[in-house]
């Protein structure tokens, strides 16, 4: 074990005893990789691996952007995403189970892309 002052050892005994930020930051990491995953699943049929694995994280990361500019857009998105942090903070296993259960959706409907088009190309 590493040796850590008091206070540190304090701040991860705390950590430790708190078994819903833990699994549910464990979840949502996952569920980001599954996320990824199920968006590069169909184009790898498609186009093959080496074009999916340039393509699909060049978009995904270009989404980003996107996306601020079109928060940004949003009068008081300030008071949103306060409520919205408060409400993460009070249900944060039911906010993981969602998000787990949104990916798994997400995958299920990625996998039924891909065999189709994997038949399309038997064919």
């Amino acid at each position: 074990m590493l040796p850590v002052d008091a206070e540190m050892a304090e701040t991860f005994a705390h950590e430790a005893s708190d078994y819903g930020l833990l699994l549910g930051a464990g979840g949502m990491g996952m569920g980001v990789t599954l996320l990824v995953a199920a968006f590069i699943l169909p184009f790898a049929m498609r186009y093959g691996m080496t074009k999916s694995i340039r393509v699909v994280p060049v978009v995904l990361l270009m989404l980003f952007p996107v996306s601020v500019f079109f928060l940004q857009q949003i009068p008081d998105i300030g008071c949103l995403l306060s409520d919205a942090s408060a409400w993460l903070d009070q249900n944060i296993v039911l906010a993981s189970v969602l998000f787990i259960g949104l990916v798994l959706a997400v995958y299920a409907a990625s996998c039924a892309v891909a065999i189709a088009m994997y038949r399309m190309k038997e064919l």
